[in-house]
C-alpha cells in the first residue's frame, strides 16, 4: 500500500492510501466523535457529526467518507468545528423522543449504553435550544425478540446497512421523505409479518435505543453487568459471543464484533442471540428417585448415586444402553464412552448416530463457507436453514446477490430462504433424494456448484441423502453437511457408535441416558418404544421421557458446562461457561467421576482423547 502523509490538528501523520481522515485520525490517537459511522459497515456520511475542517476547502468535511491525500492539513477540534458538532446534535436531540430518562439505554456519562446520549454529553448539550418537534411515530412490537420504536430513530441508517451487508437480507430501508421519514421493513409491513430473520443485528448496531430485545430491556446496563466472551455452540458454527451478565442471569447477548474483514461479520442468529433468553424450560433442581408405589421421592446425591449403582450391578453389560445428546461438550463426550466400556457396556450412541453411519461410507469432498460465497449453483437439501443454521443462510444469500449463484431449494418446509431462490421444489420429508438425478446436467453445466444438506430428520434418512451424496461423489462436487448439533462433530470423531455385532438382536434392559439440553434429534417416544424396564435419567431439564424413568439426576445446562467443542469448520474450541450452576449439580464427567469412584473402576483420564480433536 501506497503511504499518505499528511498533517492532522498540526501532527505529521502517515497513513495508506484509501484510509479516510477518521481512520487515520484515530490511528494517530485524535478522537473524532461518530453517530452514522460503525466499524463494521460502509461509511454512510450522514449524521455530520465527524465533520472536520480541511485547509482549502469551504467548507466542513465528513471525516468517516473523505479519503486523505498527500499533504492534506486536517484539523478536528477547532472552533468552527465544534460548533458545527454541536448544531447538528441539537437537530438530532430536538427532532423525535430522546427523553433519555425514559429510554432504556440511559445513564450517566460513565456508564450509559447509548451512543447517542454520549455523543451529547461529549458536544456540552445542556438544553435544547430549538423547539422540539415531536410526532407520533409508530412503535412496532410485532417482532417475537425486539421492539422497534420509531419515535427514537435518529435515521442513521445502520439496521438498513447492516441487514444488507452482513446478513445480506435486505429487509430493511428508508420510506418517505423529511420529518416524515423512516425505516421500513420490506414494503411497509411490521417485523413480525416481514421477511425478518430476527438475527437482532440491526438491534446490536442501533446507537440511539430505537430497537431493544424484548428480554433484556430495561433488566441492567452493561457497565453493571460481568462481560463474558466465548462462543455460541447450539449449531456448530461457533458465532464469537460477547454475554452481559448480571446476578447469574443472561441480560444481554451480542455478536462479538460486527467488524470488516471475518468472514461472518460477527453476526448472530436468533437462536444465538435469544435462545438462552427465552429459554422457559423448568429445571430438575433435586435427584428422585421411583418408589415401591411409582412414585417420585425426593433423595440426596449420595442416595441417588448408591441407586445407580445398584442397577449397574444387576443387569449384565449386554442388557445395559447408553445413550447421549451431541451437544454435551467433548469431554463429557469422552468420559461416557470410557465409563461404558470400563464397565463392558458397548451399545452406546447418540441420538444422531444414524447420520454419522449414514455419511461414513462416502468419501466427500467438504464444502467450506467460502465455497459457499464463490459457488455458482447452490443445491439447498432439508429443512429450514433460517431456523437451523441461519449464518449459513447468509453466506448463500450474499453468493446469490453478490455473484449472481442460482439457488435450488428443494424441502417439506417452507423457509424464509426460498424467497432467494431461483427455483423451490416442496417435496415430501424423506423424499428429497428422489429428485437428486433431475439436476446432474445443471451440476455439470455449471463451474462451481455445491449441495448443502440441512436438518437432522433429512440427514438421519439414508434414502434422502444417498442419492444426493452418490451424486456428489460421481461429480466430484462439494458437499456441506450442516450438523445436527453443536458438537457433533466431536461425537463423530470419538467413535460414539454402538458395537453391532455385539448388540444384534439382544434386548436392553437399561438405559443411562443424558440429555443435555438442545438436540434436534432426540424423540422420547422413540425411546419410549423401545421398551426398557428401567431408565437412569441425567438431565437439566424436566423432559417427557422422566416420566418412564426411574433415577433422574440433575445436571448442568451447556451454559454452565466447560469444555470442548468441535465446530463445522473443524477447529476445535473451548467454551467457557456463562453462568454458574447450583451447587451439587452435576456434569456428566462430574456424574460418572463420582460412579467411577464408587464402583472402584480405578482413575478414567479423558484429556489425551480430547486433545486429539
Amino acid at each position: 500500500m501506497k503511504e499518505v502523509k499528511l498533517k492532522i490538528n498540526g501532527k505529521d501523520v502517515v497513513a495508506t492510501e484509501g484510509m479516510t481522515i477518521l481512520e487515520a485520525a484515530r490511528k494517530a490517537g485524535f478522537r473524532i466523535p461518530t453517530l452514522c459511522y460503525h466499524d463494521g459497515l460502509t461509511p454512510h456520511g450522514g449524521c455530520r457529526l465527524c465533520v472536520v475542517e480541511v485547509k482549502g476547502s469551504p467548507r466542513l468535511l465528513t471525516s468517516c467518507t473523505t479519503p486523505v491525500a498527500d499533504g492534506m492539513e486536517v484539523y478536528t477540534d477547532t472552533d468552527r468545528v465544534k460548533e458545527a458538532r454541536k448544531f447538528v446534535m441539537n437537530l438530532i436531540m430536538t427532532e423525535r423522543n430522546h427523553f433519555c430518562m425514559f429510554c432504556e439505554k440511559s445513564g450517566k456519562y460513565e456508564d450509559t449504553d447509548c451512543e447517542l446520549q454520549k455523543r451529547a454529553y461529549e458536544v456540552q448539550i445542556e438544553h435544547f435550544p430549538f423547539p422540539v418537534y415531536v410526532d407520533k411515530y409508530p412503535v412496532d412490537t410485532s417482532s417475537p425478540v425486539m421492539v422497534t420504536d420509531h419515535n427514537r430513530c435518529i435515521l442513521c441508517g445502520r439496521c438498513v446497512r447492516v441487514c444488507s451487508e452482513i446478513v445480506a437480507n435486505s429487509t430493511l430501508d428508508f420510506s418517505f421523505r423529511g420529518s416524515k421519514a423512516l425505516i421500513a421493513v420490506d414494503t411497509g409491513l411490521s417485523k413480525g409479518k416481514s421477511s425478518c430473520i430476527s438475527c437482532g443485528a440491526c438491534m446490536q448496531v442501533c446507537p440511539a435505543g430505537a430497537i431493544f430485545s424484548k428480554f433484556g430491556g430495561y433488566k441492567s446496563r452493561r457497565s453493571l453487568c460481568e462481560r463474558i466472551e466465548t462462543f455460541c455452540p447450539i449449531c456448530g458454527i461457533g458465532c464469537e459471543t460477547t454475554n452481559y451478565v448480571r446476578y447469574n442471569n443472561i441480560v444481554e447477548i451480542e455478536g462479538n464484533g460486527l467488524v470488516k474483514g471475518s468472514l461472518d461479520g460477527g453476526q448472530l442468529c436468533e437462536k444465538g442471540r435469544y435462545g438462552p433468553l427465552m429459554e422457559s424450560r423448568n429445571r430438575i433442581s433435586t435427584p428422585l428417585l421411583r418408589d415401591s408405589k411409582g412414585r417420585f421421592v425426593e433423595a440426596t446425591y449420595e442416595e441417588a448415586l448408591n441407586r445407580v449403582v445398584q442397577l449397574l450391578k444387576a443387569y449384565s453389560p449386554d442388557q445395559i444402553a447408553f445413550r447421549t445428546s451431541s451437544f454435551l461438550p467433548a469431554e463429557d463426550l469422552a468420559y461416557i464412552k470410557e465409563f461404558a466400556s470400563r464397565i463392558g457396556v458397548k451399545d452406546i450412541d447418540t441420538f444422531d448416530g444414524n447420520v454419522y453411519r449414514n455419511l461414513s461410507s462416502f468419501k466427500l469432498s467438504k464444502g467450506t463457507y467460502e465455497d459457499v460465497l464463490n459457488a455458482d449453483l447452490i443445491l439447498l437439501i432439508g429443512g429450514d436453514i433460517v431456523k437451523e443454521h441461519s449464518v449459513v443462510g447468509s453466506y448463500i444469500r450474499r453468493a446469490v446477490r453478490n455473484r449472481g449463484a442460482e439457488l435450488v431449494v428443494i424441502s417439506s418446509i417452507e423457509s424464509k430462504i426460498d424467497r432467494w431462490a431461483k427455483e423451490v421444489r416442496r417435496v415430501a420429508e424423506g423424499s428429497e433424494g428422489s429428485l437428486a438425478n433431475d439436476y446432474k446436467n445443471k451440476i455439470k453445466s455449471m463451474s462451481n456448484s455445491i449441495i448443502v444438506l440441512e436438518g437432522a430428520s433429512l440427514l438421519s434418512n439414508k434414502e434422502a441423502i444417498e442419492p444426493w451424496l452418490k451424486l456428489a461423489e460421481e461429480l466430484n462436487v462439494k458437499v456441506m453437511i450442516l450438523t445436527p448439533t453443536g458438537n457433533s462433530l466431536a461425537a463423530w470423531e470419538l467413535g460414539i457408535s454402538p458395537d453391532l455385532a455385539d448388540s444384534a438382536g439382544k434386548s436392553k434392559k437399561l438405559l443411562f441416558l443424558f440429555l443435555g439440553d438442545i438436540d434436534s434429534s432426540y424423540s422420547p417416544a422413540s425411546i419410549a418404544e423401545k421398551g426398557y424396564e428401567t431408565i437412569v435419567l441425567h438431565s437439566a431439564y424436566i423432559d417427557a421421557i422422566m416420566k418412564l424413568s426411574d433415577v433422574v439426576i440433575p445436571g448442568k445446562s451447556w451454559l454452565e458446562n466447560e469444555g470442548t467443542y468441535k465446530v463445522m469448520d473443524g477447529k476445535a474450541r473451548r467454551f467457557s461457561p456463562i453462568l454458574k450452576a447450583e451447587k451439587g449439580v452435576k456434569s456428566p464427567r462430574e456424574l460418572l467421576s463420582d460412579l467411577a469412584d464408587a464402583m472402584r473402576l480405578g482413575s478414567i483420564s479423558i484429556d489425551d482423547i480430547v486433545r486429539k480433536l
